[in-house]
């Protein structure tokens, strides 16, 4: 048995393909973290990298995406995923990423 001082806590969101579902996934995302009284600078940074995600995916797969967060006392992780057939999955490692978290190089 695992004891951690901060249980692991996750919630996740259905969004629809329209174009209000980044400003829901927005509100949604800064009520969820706060509640979970995570650092303000943390929060706004996962918000945005987060809208940009749900926007790439609407916009690009035309599809409903579902909206994960994670938070462990080690990271807070965030994912997007769409159900679209378009295009392949590439994975930025984030020693690659720019302070905008787009890939450098």
């Amino acid at each position: 048995m695992e004891h951690a001082l901060k249980p692991s806590r996750s919630a996740s969101m259905e969004v629809p393909a329209e174009p209000t579902a980044p400003s829901r996934v927005r509100h949604w995302m800064t009520e969820q973290l706060t509640a979970w009284r995570v650092p303000e600078a943390v929060v706004g940074a996962a918000v945005l990298c987060t809208s940009e995600l749900t926007t790439n995916a609407l916009l690009h797969a035309g599809t409903a995406a579902r909206v994960a967060i994670d938070l462990s006392p080690e990271r807070l992780l965030v994912s997007v995923a769409d159900s679209g057939t378009r295009g392949t999955v590439t994975r930025a490692q984030t020693d690659t990423l720019s302070s905008r978290g787009l890939a450098s190089g």
